[in-house]
């Protein structure tokens, strides 16, 4: 009988905390323990899947995959990287169901791969590159800093807060902003169906990203008027990626301070 990459993976684990078991000075422990012990386990290694994710993301592997399976051979001379180490990244993948693999180490995307594809509705493939990004990863890191003085982590890393050092750096805010607009793409149309704007004149979206909701309100209600309030640098990148039908709508207002950003107040306490 073929037992699937997922299942092995499943019982080394198993293997693995028998064999602690045997040699610690309990030698019987309840099942229940056990199965605590097995998830605690998971959640313990968790960050090994958060880095697996960031890199088969930040690689566009599922949109690789999109119109069939690949080798990895292939998948390797796409992506610019070592093959057998890809192997061993995606094999993992597959056994946590991400990904899944056929004969001739070839891999497909499954319901979960899917969402790691760019742009397709419901797509999380933006939340799993940040997931992993130095700016990201590195604060948590820090974690035993702000719960021992109540500080910002990100701010005694980088000596400065994040919203200032996002104005340094172009490329990691294009990348933050992106993950708001996939963040706020999957409520929109919620928000949008749900509650009636049609009785507003004009609409004040604060802390609005580069505006994905706010347009959508707009698009919904042709006499509505918008304002969107935010950071300067999210008000330049927000007119280059509204569409002009709708932008000449919206009054871009640039928020003097970070501090008079909820957003950013929530995204760094």
């Amino acid at each position: 009988m073929r037992v699937s990459s997922r299942e092995l993976y499943r019982q080394v684990w198993i293997g693995i905390i028998a064999i602690l078991s045997l040699s610690s000075a309990q030698a019987q422990i309840p099942a229940r323990a056990d199965n605590a012990q097995t998830r605690l386990l998971e959640l313990i290694g968790g960050y090994r899947a958060t880095q697996m994710l960031h890199v088969a993301a930040k690689l566009r592997i599922a949109d690789h995959l999109q119109q069939g399976p690949l080798s990895v051979k292939e998948l390797a001379k796409r992506t610019s990287t070592h093959e057998d180490s890809l192997y061993r990244l995606l094999r993992t993948l597959a056994g946590l169901g991400v990904f899944a693999e056929e004969d001739g180490q070839q891999f497909r995307l499954t319901p979960m791969g899917e969402l790691l594809r760019t742009g397709v509705p419901g797509s999380l493939q933006v939340t799993a590159q940040v997931a992993g990004e130095p700016w990201m990863w590195r604060p948590w890191g820090h974690l035993a800093h702000s719960i021992q003085t109540g500080e910002v982590a990100f701010d005694d890393l980088y000596g400065k807060h994040t919203w200032d050092w996002f104005v340094e750096n172009p490329g990691p805010a294009q990348l933050f902003n992106s993950l708001m607009d996939e963040t706020t793409a999957s409520e929109t149309q919620v928000i949008v169906g749900g509650y009636d704007f049609s009785g507003a004149q004009t609409v004040v979206d604060v802390a609005g990203g580069r505006g994905v909701l706010l347009s959508a309100v707009l698009g919904k209600n042709t006499s509505t008027r918008g304002i969107l309030f935010e950071l300067p640098h999210v008000i330049e990148a927000a007119k280059m990626e509204v569409p002009p039908v709708l932008a000449e709508r919206i009054q871009f207002t640039p928020a003097i301070s970070s501090k008079l950003c909820p957003r950013a107040a929530t995204f760094t306490s």
